[in-house]
């Protein structure tokens, strides 16, 4: 017995080309039998010369009441629902009458057709742009840090696939508002071999969008099969980070020592992927407070963006988002056409916080520390100047 075959589909709007390229490969023993958005389903059966026709429903997708059954005593056989497109066949031999004759009623029933394909290309888009901006750095406090290196290349293909489904979409509204002006002007659509041109633009189109997604995903692959943690030297000479050791000293004991249970998997260093920013760093660590369970951590970022222009603003928005404070509610130290420092001191009984924001031309750090062996105020001057030293090794100053 022989299998199911699948096809690349042909737009839902080339509806004759549809009907001439389902009756030509029933006619070599293929019956359609489930049509989608990229793949069409045939299974085999004896050649046969059918007649296929389709028929648009309601926007809930469905026909009125009767006209299925009325089709099927004129010689019409239901094959498949593609809503709110419906489909029948005929042998050509039989004297079934064709469901069309009118150009204007079929080309006013093509209007729910405009509206599915208008909704569908809408609700995609909205999706991908919701997707694209959810992985941009406004949102990549919510990604796991060992997939930020691979999620570069999803982002463009995401944004790719945004392109893709508005200009496909804009094309399909405006190929099927040819047909019904053809329509409207009194003349049906004809069937036969024209179906080939409108599979080959579609298969094409198909292609250079499985070749994004193949492309981008084989690249998130290779990014994600070389990335590798590095574990945090005892002191940040070198980079532009702190490590919790220089702030707390011997005053804390990193999670995995306090409780052997629990995975040291925090305390690394990476290196992050920023849109615009060819060099990012992360570094997390945490701890208990020594004879306490108090917890004590370090969160810091650091990036170097393209182009100082917007470095500012980057920090600004970034800064609001993962520390979730209003700029009020932060203390300006530092404000120059290219540098900027902001700060948020918080120094009580037993605990000491720093939140703070360093930018200066195109770097930029982001520290966040909760702990209770050093001041807040200390610790923002210590990231400063390690910052400071850093960037002015790093151009040469």
């Amino acid at each position: 017995m022989k299998k199911r075959s699948y096809k690349l589909s042909l737009p839902r709007w080339a509806l004759a080309q549809r009907e001439s390229w389902y009756a030509e490969l029933a006619a070599r023993g293929l019956r359609v039998q489930k049509a989608g958005a990229m793949l069409t389903r045939f299974a085999p059966a004896p050649p046969a010369r059918l007649r296929y026709r389709f028929e648009v429903g309601s926007d809930e997708g469905g026909l009125p009441a009767g006209q299925k059954e009325f089709y099927e005593e004129c010689g019409w056989q239901y094959v498949l629902n593609d809503r709110p497109l419906h489909l029948f066949c005929a042998p050509e031999q039989t004297d079934a009458p064709d469901l069309h004759t009118d150009p204007a009623a079929l080309a006013d029933s093509l209007k729910t057709l405009r509206g599915s394909i208008l909704s569908q290309a809408l609700g995609t888009a909205l999706w991908a742009l919701l997707m694209f901006a959810q992985l941009t750095y406004l949102g990549r406090y919510t990604l796991e840090l060992v997939l930020a290196d691979a999620a570069a290349p999803l982002v463009w293909a995401i944004l790719a696939v945004t392109l893709f489904r508005l200009g496909w979409g804009v094309y399909s509204m405006l190929a099927l508002m040819r047909t019904r002006r053809m329509l409207r002007a009194g003349a049906m659509p004809r069937h036969g071999p024209g179906w080939r041109r409108a599979a080959l633009a579609h298969r094409a189109a198909c292609a250079l969008l499985g070749a994004v997604y193949a492309v981008c995903l084989a690249v998130s692959l290779l990014e994600l099969a070389r990335y590798e943690k590095t574990p945090l030297p005892e002191t940040g000479a070198g980079l532009p980070l702190l490590t919790l050791a220089e702030v707390e000293g011997t005053g804390y004991r990193r999670a995995a020592e306090a409780a052997p249970n629990v995975r040291d998997d925090v305390n690394q260093l990476v290196q992050t992927w920023t849109p615009g920013a060819p060099l990012g760093l992360s570094a997390w660590e945490a701890g208990y407070a020594d004879g306490t369970q108090d917890t004590v951590y370090l969160v810091q970022r650091y990036c170097r963006l393209s182009g100082a222009g917007g470095a500012k603003a980057f920090g600004r928005g970034l800064a609001r988002r993962l520390w979730l404070l209003e700029p009020e509610e932060y203390t300006v130290l530092k404000e120059t056409p290219d540098t900027l420092v902001l700060a948020n001191y918080e120094d009580g009984p037993g605990f000491h916080q720093t939140l703070l924001l360093v930018v200066d031309g195109p770097d930029v750090l982001f520290l966040h520390y909760w702990g209770g062996g050093a001041r807040s105020a200390d610790v923002g001057a210590a990231a400063q100047a390690r910052f400071a030293e850093y960037t002015a090794a790093a151009r040469g100053r």
